[in-house]
C-alpha cells in the first residue's frame, strides 16, 4: 500500500496560534494588575509573533517618529530656515527598513526614527470594546499617515559620484495596522464592520485609513480604498471571520512589500534632523586622493 497523501491544514494552524495569544493575555490579566505593564506584555506578544513571519528587511521596535515640515520644500527644493522637525505620538509597534536606516535616538525602552526609515506601525491594544475605541483609532492613523515628505540623498543625474537632495513631499502614506486582543464588548464581526464603516465616514478627506486590523475571536477588518472620482463611497470595510489571523498576516506582507522603495543609491538625509537652521547645508570638502598621496 502507498502511503497516504498528507494535506496541510494551515488554518488549524493559525487557529491554535490564536488560542495561545488568548490564552497569553488570560494569563497576564490575572497576574499583573498594572495596565502599563499589561499594555506592554501584549506589545512583546504581538512583536514577537511578527518577527515570526517578516523578513529580516522588516525591523520591529517601539518608539517615535520624527518627520520635516512640509513648508520646507518649495518648487523642489529643499530650503532649511524653513525646516521644523516634528515628533508624533508613542507608536506600540514601529515597522522600519532595517537594511538602509536607522533610529535617529536609540534609548533603552524606545527608539526615535526619521519618516524616511518608517513602513508602517502596529497599534496593539487589549480590548476594543465600542465605537468611540475605532475612532481613537483612526484619529491616530490620520495624525501618523499625515506626514509624507522624505527627503533623501541621491546620486546626481548625468553625474554618477554627485550628490543631491532629493526632496518627495507626496511620498505614500505608511501603512497602518491593529491587533487587539479581545472585542467581545463591542459585539459580532458584522458590528465591528459596520462601526468601522460609520467612524470612517467621519474623517473623509483626512488621511485616517486601516491596512488591516485583527481583533482575536471575532475577525480581520480593513478598509478598502476606492476612487472618489467615480465612487461616492470613501472605501469599503474587508472582513475575514474564517481565519482571521492568517489574512492579517497576510494583507501586511502584501502591503509591506507593495510600499514603495527609493532608487538604488539613495539613502535619507539623516543629518538634516540635527542641523541649525543656520547651516548651509554641506557634503564637506572634495578631497582628491590620488593629488595626496
Amino acid at each position: 500500500m502507498g502511503k497516504r497523501k498528507f494535506h496541510p491544514d494551515i488554518n488549524t494552524f493559525y487557529e491554535a496560534e490564536a488560542e495561545i495569544l488568548s490564552a497569553r493575555v488570560k494569563g497576564v490579566r490575572a497576574a499583573v494588575d498594572h495596565a502599563g505593564e499589561k499594555g506592554r506584555s501584549n506589545e512583546i506578544s504581538v512583536s514577537g509573533l511578527l518577527r515570526q513571519y517578516l523578513p529580516a528587511e522588516y525591523g520591529l521596535s517601539t518608539g517615535f517618529v520624527a518627520y520635516h515640515d512640509l513648508n520646507c520644500v518649495r518648487n523642489g527644493q529643499y530650503d532649511a530656515s524653513k525646516d521644523k522637525i516634528h515628533l508624533s505620538g508613542q507608536v506600540d509597534i514601529i515597522i522600519y527598513d532595517a537594511l538602509r536606516s536607522c533610529p535617529l535616538v536609540r534609548l533603552d525602552g524606545c527608539d526615535v526614527f526619521p519618516i524616511e526609515a518608517v513602513y508602517g506601525y502596529v497599534e496593539v491594544k487589549t480590548s476594543i470594546s465600542s465605537a468611540s475605541d475605532i475612532r481613537r483609532l483612526l484619529a491616530q492613523s490620520a495624525d501618523l499617515r499625515r506626514p509624507k515628505l522624505r527627503i533623501y540623498y541621491g546620486t546626481s543625474p548625468g553625474n554618477p559620484t554627485g550628490v543631491d537632495i532629493h526632496p518627495l513631499p507626496n511620498y505614500i502614506s505608511v501603512r497602518s495596522f491593529i491587533f487587539a486582543f479581545d472585542g467581545s464588548k463591542i459585539g459580532s464581526e458584522d458590528v465591528i464592520a459596520k462601526s468601522i464603516w460609520t467612524q470612517a465616514k467621519r474623517f473623509k478627506g483626512t488621511d485616517a485609513f486601516i491596512s488591516g486590523m485583527y481583533v482575536n475571536d471575532c475577525g480581520f477588518f480593513a478598509l478598502h480604498p476606492v476612487n472618489t472620482a467615480t465612487d461616492p463611497r470613501n472605501g469599503m470595510v474587508i472582513m475575514d471571520s474564517k481565519s482571521p489571523l492568517m489574512t492579517f498576516k497576510n494583507r501586511m506582507i502584501l502591503d509591506l512589500s507593495r510600499f514603495p522603495r527609493v532608487p538604488p543609491g539613495w539613502a535619507p538625509a539623516i543629518d538634516l534632523y540635527h542641523r541649525n537652521e543656520d547651516d548651509s547645508i554641506r557634503l564637506g570638502p572634495v578631497i582628491d586622493i590620488a593629488a595626496s598621496t
